[in-house]
């Protein structure tokens, strides 16, 4: 009779603390990116410094209008035309520097225009 009340004390502590768990993973967002952040909008860079990148689409194919955003609190880093080198996506693009996309085949696409952001 006394292991049962052991078992039945340890079943409860274990149920409670898989609710409490389940609440806490209910209550907190855990995502990959800020709210701020557009669906669609792809992580890019180095491991010292990385960029959320979105692409807004445009009818003028010499271009690549971008919005990028900081990885700490989402906030937009910079909303810029960039020359577009041949066809390529943002998928192509390997890392941002300020003024800059460098793609992965390591064409450089400069900026042409600045519309908004801090950088």
């Amino acid at each position: 009779m006394r292991k049962s009340k052991k078992f039945h004390l340890l079943w409860w502590i274990l149920a409670i603390l898989i609710g409490l768990f389940a609440a806490f993973v209910l209550i907190i967002d855990v995502s990959d990116s800020p709210k701020e952040i557009p669906a669609g909008a792809v992580l890019k860079g180095s491991s010292k410094e990385q960029y959320w990148i979105y692409e807004v689409h445009t009818n003028d194919s010499n271009i690549m209008h971008l919005q990028i955003f900081n990885t700490y609190n989402g906030e937009m880093a910079l909303e810029a035309d960039f020359e577009r080198q041949g066809i390529n996506t943002i998928d192509s693009i390997c890392y941002f520097e300020p003024y800059r996309i460098v793609l992965k085949n390591g064409c450089v696409c400069h900026l042409i225009k600045k519309h908004k952001g801090y950088l």
